[in-house]
């Protein structure tokens, strides 16, 4: 750890009393660990010297989160958070795309977290186009293609189980083990495995999520090209989180609208700022982080700042 101190010279010959001294000695030693760390997290770098000097840090933090250098940073966190299996370049990395192309568009106000994954956009190298049948970056072709999943049938059980885990946090862990302790990849659609239940038994069975997404053509699909049916296979609708699902958009709207989906946004947030998950000493920071965030409208900016601007990110040293 580095620690930075700041010379105090006494102002026209006069002594400055001991405890003067180290009152203003811990401020500037506290303005700029703190002004140290925000530019850290914020920006991956070292605060310049003159970043140092700056009184009060905290109260820049509404321009630091509009540069450039965090909007950067904050995609290629995202990115590798949610994206498992990045390619090269922008195009490989539709996640990285969508921000900073539409979410964190440049010319345009940051968008609400909810249409990374619900809005209506087509990205291409330098922007994004209108498309009101996409569904965030889950429509990108390049994702379809990586998450498609080998299922035997063209089913998308992992592009199911990607648009939970990248939009509501759901974690699961994959088994094909029946309860006599047996297995078999057709496991999962046999009542007497545990597959069973997270496959069809579930709010978020994958099996049922996959019959609103256009299955895989095996015959025609190959590890560079992706070839899809025209329809979701069914049976549709599907009851989903209580709601009807008949496609891929009116799914993610669905997930969009669940306390899950609030609690992911701060779970991101949590981890980008303080680099680890949030543990039980941290609930109640964490569910002002999860009402802040929909009082907010939704913006993901907002959970950020408030983890950024709470007691345990910049405590004073005075």
């Amino acid at each position: 750890m580095i620690t930075l101190k700041r010379l105090v010279k006494p102002l026209g010959g006069l002594a400055i009393s001991a405890s003067l001294f180290a009152a203003t000695q811990g401020f500037a030693e506290t303005s700029m660990q703190c002004s140290q760390k925000m530019h850290s997290v914020l920006y991956g770098r070292s605060a310049t010297a003159a970043e140092l000097q700056i009184a009060n840090p905290m109260g820049n933090l509404d321009n630091m989160i509009k540069n450039t250098e965090f909007v950067e940073r904050f995609s290629r966190y995202v990115n590798k958070h949610m994206n498992w299996l990045p390619g090269s370049g922008k195009n490989g990395n539709p996640t990285y795309q969508a921000m900073r192309q539409y979410l964190f568009n440049a010319r345009e106000p940051e968008k609400p977290w909810e249409q990374l994954f619900t809005g209506g956009f087509s990205t291409y190298d330098s922007g994004y186009n209108p498309d009101s049948a996409a569904s965030g970056y889950f429509t990108n072709r390049e994702w379809k293609k990586v998450y498609k999943g080998n299922e035997e049938d063209g089913y998308k059980l992992r592009t199911a189980y990607m648009i939970l885990n990248n939009q509501i946090g759901l974690n699961l862990e994959a088994l094909t083990v029946n309860n006599a302790g047996g297995s078999g990849i057709k496991s999962r659609q046999d009542p007497s495995t545990v597959c069973y239940t997270c496959h069809f038994a579930t709010e978020f069975a994958l099996d049922r999520i996959a019959a609103v997404i256009p299955r895989v053509n095996r015959q025609s699909s190959d590890a560079q090209n992706l070839v899809e049916e025209s329809a979701p296979p069914g049976p549709l609708p599907q009851k989903i989180y209580g709601s009807t699902v008949t496609d891929l958009k009116s799914l993610t709207k669905t997930l969009a609208k669940l306390d899950e989906f609030n609690n992911n946004a701060c779970h991101v947030a949590f981890k980008f700022v303080f680099g680890r998950d949030e543990r039980g000493a941290d609930k109640e920071l964490f569910q002002q982080c999860v009402t802040e965030f929909k009082n907010s409208g939704g913006y993901i900016t907002s959970a950020i700042k408030h983890f950024v601007e709470s007691p345990i990110f910049c405590k004073s040293e005075g």
